[in-house]
């Protein structure tokens, strides 16, 4: 179990640029909490990771193929049936899947 408190600065290490605040920091753990197939598991002591959260975890499975996407990020509408995009760690790009 952690705390956002814990989860927060953590997540700021991996960033290049910080730009995010805890508040949306907040509002992302409350969404993957709150999806139809939940990643984490919200307590009032903070979050665990659930079974599905794991998977996406271990990148065997994929958070938006299992609890569906419908945003704008950057330009780029998400949706159900579009191309997926994500980062190509070996080429250090951005792809389709």
């Amino acid at each position: 179990m952690h705390k956002p408190s814990e989860l927060f600065p953590a997540a700021q290490r991996l960033e290049e640029n910080i730009w995010m605040g805890g508040s949306t920091f907040r509002q992302y753990l409350q969404g993957l909490a709150k999806a139809r197939q939940p990643l984490l598991r919200s307590e009032a002591s903070g979050f665990e990771t659930t079974p599905v959260g794991q998977l996406v975890l271990a990148r065997k499975e994929d958070h938006g193929r299992v609890n569906g996407i419908n945003r704008w990020l950057g330009g780029v509408h998400l949706r159900n049936g579009a191309s997926v995009w994500r980062w190509h760690e070996a080429n250090q790009t951005i792809r389709a899947i």
